[in-house]
């Protein structure tokens, strides 16, 4: 199966442990959780995403880690993070940064990225990205139309303008 995810996050968690603090590095997002659970089902994923800067290389470490297969487009820049510290049991923000939006450049690529990956997937699940200014709700109007004339069958996980772009 093939996944768009436009912006994984780097999530950084601090907890509360017997011995002080637990600190949890993870990648996060919509279609990183997707990628997640389709893996725990034993099911093959190839995620297309542009990652940006030490927070994309940091990121891709660690999907593949995961056994997902990461086709990125690589780009300098603020990549998706947040740091939150749980300690006291509830969540508080210490920092969120959605990233940098995607250029038009990286987004041709990071388009062509799902159209080659998807050759080898029967399904295409279009996900969400971080911040409402990362990708134009268009790009999944236009993948939507390209990947159904190639016969795949797509999902489209989002909402608001963008499943609305999809449905069309």
């Amino acid at each position: 199966m093939t996944i768009l995810a436009p912006s994984p996050t780097l999530t950084v968690t601090v907890e509360d442990h017997p011995q002080g603090s637990e600190i949890h590095v993870h990648a996060g997002g919509q279609g990183v959780w997707q990628a997640r659970m389709l893996r725990r089902l034993d099911v093959s994923v190839t995620m297309c995403c542009v990652l940006s800067g030490g927070i994309g290389r940091t990121l891709q470490h660690l999907l593949e880690d995961e056994g997902i297969t990461v086709v990125a487009v690589e780009r300098e820049g603020r990549g998706s993070a947040y740091l939150h510290d749980r300690r006291q049991g509830q969540r508080i923000v210490i920092a969120e940064e959605e990233g940098d939006p995607i250029d038009r450049h990286a987004r041709d690529d990071l388009y062509g990225a799902v159209l080659h990956s998807s050759a080898e997937s029967k399904v295409v699940l279009l996900s969400g990205p971080a911040g409402e200014a990362t990708v134009p709700a268009d790009i999944y109007r236009r993948l939507t139309i390209d990947l159904r004339t190639e016969q795949r069958l797509v999902i489209a996980d989002l909402s608001g303008e963008r499943l609305r772009a999809a449905s069309r």
